[in-house]
């Protein structure tokens, strides 16, 4: 007779858990550029970025960037004007103006022609625009320009900036003060000594991990020449422009990022240093792009630094979306001195590189290496719950911002705040998941982050807008296993899953209250139900279920390798075959059998019969079974 001896040592079967996957698309920020055509009307304010046009002792006067910033500070967007298309240096668009700023050189009305994407201020958007600029002038001591049309003309509208820029100049490599000079120069204000953002400014100095905590109201970020990859700094700069933040590297900064394994921004397996010293002219593959709107040559190679070019590396790829904005020509294989990638599907995600370590001069090399810094710092990014927002993608300037967070499948109501004129119609734009698009108050289902707009008309025909962002979060997906030793009856099993969440609750199918502990021990061997509920970290429920199979470890004390096809090998009921280390000793001590992966097959090979000994070791349970066998002929 076969008898069997039972162990609170068991195996069970693995069930359930596929973790989230989550896939990147392209967004529209990349070449080939579509069309956006706009009539400007007569009376459009031009922040001209040319060189004819926007000068200051024969160059381009850098202070046009800060006018632009001083204007969004303000609350006026404005529209970037890039012709899709274009070649490099071509005009953008031609029209009759005259110069409106500084009011003390008014010139006539003569046809102009505006170049490396000007700037645009329409007629509803100029009260007061005058003004702001002539007081920037004065505090900079500086005569930027605007001017004035005088003629209806077409534009191509690139983008319409609606937020307010901040940057985080990052100091992980030690050289930030190469940026913050490159912000000083254009006239923009920031804090060169810490990381909290006071009035009237526009950067910080920040180290690439506090991303994470205070990205919120960034909308670029930077890193001038560093070696540094420690603590995670590349995967801070990564999770940042995955949330729509625009990055940019220079110098040895851009083969530390590309080189490491978790940066990888634009190629798939990195670049190498070319160190091509070059003074001959250039080709510009995508001059229609934000980053490329300057006039003249960038020739990274003869400004100096340890990394002015770059190569990829064999076998080297581009990847989303990556491509060259400037290189060599007079070489055979490609060398790259200005690059761009993106990595968000929406507007920013955007990485740029440019060689060179330092542009502090005022030669037309080290002002448009300034004016590609300063292109990717003004292009427009995607903010957690669109803060620094203060238009809608129109460029309707909002009275009100009401920000609202759910989670996917559930609603929230709004109701807009009352107007100064009296009782107001409304009109919401899109519709999409709102119980109704002509009240001020509805229920909001979107099942995507939506920005609306509501126009609301008083009685008497005064329009105010009003922009509600509704930000959806994920139910995180989540799956629940058994880790370590297998689970059986009368050990404990412990269990994890796959995300983190809060008010976690367990509850283990044998009919004991849910526990808030991941461990439990069944009495009996059986299959359970086992159920996970909570909140994930941004507060959206979660649930999970999985099915455990809890058995026994039974081991016979006899066998009787007779040939009759019945109890011939030593089989451990409740091991699955491959798993267990299996040893076998005589009386003596004698090691007589082992194996590292036992598959239920000794029989005893051609010892005698008698009583034997055995150890059986199972992977990540820490007890070692102890027993005896006798071994019938």
């Amino acid at each position: 007779m076969r008898h069997a001896t039972r162990s609170y040592l068991a195996f069970g079967t693995l069930v359930l858990g596929a973790l989230p996957c989550t896939a990147q698309s392209q967004n529209p920020d990349l070449p080939p550029a579509t069309a956006a055509l706009l009539t400007a009307p007569a009376g459009t304010l031009v922040l001209a970025m040319d060189n004819a046009n926007q000068s200051a002792g024969g160059a381009f006067n850098l202070k046009a960037y800060g006018l632009a910033v001083h204007l969004l500070n303000n609350k006026v967007p404005l529209r970037w004007i890039i012709r899709g298309g274009k070649a490099k240096d071509d005009v953008d668009f031609t029209a009759l103006a005259a110069r409106a700023v500084p009011q003390n050189a008014a010139s006539a009305a003569a046809t102009r022609a505006f170049r490396a994407g000007p700037l645009l201020v329409l007629p509803r958007d100029t009260a007061g625009v005058r003004a702001l600029a002539a007081a920037y002038n004065a505090a900079q001591g500086t005569t930027v320009q605007l001017y004035e049309l005088r003629q209806a003309t077409s534009v191509d509208v690139r983008y319409v900036l609606n937020q307010r820029p901040v940057a985080a100049i990052l100091n992980d490599g030690g050289n930030a003060a190469i940026h913050q000079g490159y912000m000083r120069r254009a006239g923009i204000a920031g804090n060169d000594g810490g990381s909290t953002l006071r009035a009237q400014e526009n950067y910080v100095t920040q180290t690439a991990i506090n991303l994470d905590s205070q990205t919120d109201c960034y909308t670029f970020a930077s890193e001038p020449h560093s070696a540094n990859t420690a603590g995670g700094v590349v995967e801070a700069i990564g999770r940042f422009v995955a949330r729509g933040g625009n990055f940019l590297a220079e110098c040895e900064a851009v083969v530390t990022y590309e080189n490491y394994a978790g940066g990888r921004f634009q190629t798939t397996s990195g670049v190498t240093d070319a160190d091509v010293r070059d003074n001959a002219a250039r080709r510009y593959p995508a001059p229609d792009q934000p980053l490329a709107q300057y006039e003249g040559e960038f020739r990274a190679s003869v400004l100096g630094g340890s990394v002015t070019n770059w190569r990829r590396a064999s076998g080297s790829v581009f990847r989303n979306g990556g491509h060259v904005q400037d290189q060599l020509a007079g070489t055979t294989d490609e060398v790259i001195e200005a690059s761009v990638a993106d990595l968000y599907a929406g507007r920013g995600g955007l990485v740029s590189y440019l060689g060179g370590h330092q542009y502090s001069g005022t030669t037309e090399n080290d002002l448009n290496g300034q004016r590609q810094f300063l292109n990717a710092f003004l292009t427009p990014a995607t903010t957690y719950q669109g803060c620094n927002v203060f238009a809608d993608l129109s460029g309707n300037v909002l009275a009100a911002s009401l920000r609202y967070t759910i989670c996917r499948g559930d609603s929230v109501q709004i109701q807009l705040p009352a107007g100064p004129n009296g009782a107001e119609t409304y009109s919401w734009t899109p519709a999409t998941g709102l119980s109704s698009a002509s009240s001020g108050t509805v229920w909001a289902r979107p099942t995507t982050a939506t920005d609306y707009t509501v126009v609301a008309t008083s009685a008497g025909g005064a329009v105010r807008y009003l922009g509600v962002r509704v930000t959806v979060l994920d139910r995180a997906a989540v799956s629940i296993r058994y880790v370590g030793c297998p689970p059986l009856a009368g050990q404990e099993v412990a269990f994890e899953a796959s995300a983190e969440g809060t008010d976690y609750r367990w509850n283990f199918g044998d009919g004991t209250p849910a526990a808030t502990e991941p461990r439990h021990r069944y009495a009996r061997p059986g299959t359970y139900p086992v159920r996970l509920s909570g909140s994930n970290a941004a507060g959206c429920p979660l649930a999970a279920t999985t099915t455990l199979k809890v058995g026994e470890l039974l081991i016979p004390n006899i066998f009787t390798p007779n040939h009759d096809g019945q109890n011939d090998t030593f089989r451990l009921l409740g091991v699955p075959g491959g798993v267990a280390r299996l040893e076998v000793y005589s009386r003596w001590g004698t090691c007589v059998y082992a194996a590292d992966r036992y598959a239920h097959d000794w029989d005893g090979d051609s010892l005698p019969a008698g009583t034997y000994y055995y150890l059986l070791r199972v992977p990540d349970c820490p007890a070692v079974v102890k027993g005896w066998v006798e071994l019938v002929r």
